[in-house]
């Protein structure tokens, strides 16, 4: 239990340091998505609405 404990606290700490060293890759990669989706998104709805008209 001791064994676990200390294991946890290892990878709890090297987690702590990747996320220092790669935290701005991470949200940059973050928002960089979230853009990309709500654009895709926007271009989806565009096209539909576009094609509902040319049909009408």
């Amino acid at each position: 239990l001791v064994g676990l404990g200390l294991r946890l606290t290892y990878y709890t700490t090297l987690s702590r340091q990747c996320w220092f060293k790669y935290g701005t890759v991470v949200r940059t990669y973050t928002s960089l998505t979230r853009r990309f989706i709500y654009l895709y998104t926007l271009l989806s709805l565009i096209n539909f609405f576009t094609g509902i008209t040319a049909c009408q």
